[in-house]
């Protein structure tokens, strides 16, 4: 990967460069790791969200799902019926 560069503003923020956010598929809010290099090259890796980080989000969705009581699966069975039904009143002459 290229090396990009970017600047440290007065507020002590970083802008990542479009490119890279796409290419590391960094959406706002997502947490971000710190990895220094040395003080001398003035290195700093940011790593993005990895799979640790996705299986967490999805045991939290799952949780809010069980805690509101909501079943996926009742619910997709619930709109395909509703699929049948309009589709079948588009069938009627």
């Amino acid at each position: 990967m290229p090396t990009m560069t970017t600047r440290l503003s007065t507020k002590g923020q970083v802008v990542i460069p479009a490119s890279a956010r796409r290419r590391l598929r960094l959406n706002p809010g997502d947490r971000l790791s710190i990895e220094l290099g040395s003080v001398r090259d003035r290195t700093l890796i940011l790593r993005g969200p990895g799979p640790d980080d996705l299986e967490q989000r999805l045991a939290r969705g799952a949780d809010w799902l069980r805690q509101q009581r909501i079943s996926l699966v009742g619910a997709l069975h619930r709109e395909r019926e509703r699929e049948r039904i309009s589709e079948k009143n588009l069938r009627r002459p």
